[in-house]
């Protein structure tokens, strides 16, 4: 074999070599990044049904504070930021201004 193919040979090895190493770490990183958005959509997936249900207590809550007149328990909704109004039915005879 001549020297200059056996040196075309050798760099050759060398240049798949290090593509091979780099096509590793690539796919190393790679899935290193797909577990990340693994986890953060499992992340998001919970905070949603996290979401209703804190809305779920919060109307309970606000329904009680309503119903049973509670005013320490609206001025907690109020501080944590939960505003409501209370809205009586349509043709509801106090509403009217009748007698109750």
């Amino acid at each position: 074999m001549e020297i200059w193919r056996w040196r075309a040979v050798n760099i050759l090895a060398v240049v798949v070599l290090i593509l091979v190493i780099l096509n590793l770490s690539v796919t190393s990183r790679n899935r290193v990044l797909q577990k990340e958005v693994q986890n953060r959509a499992v992340y998001i997936n919970q905070s949603v049904r996290l979401n209703n249900l804190n809305n779920s207590i919060i109307r309970s809550l606000a329904q009680m504070a309503v119903d049973n007149q509670d005013a320490q328990l609206k001025a907690l909704l109020n501080e944590n930021g939960v505003t409501f109004q209370i809205t009586t039915p349509e043709g509801n005879s106090a509403a009217e201004g009748g007698e109750r």
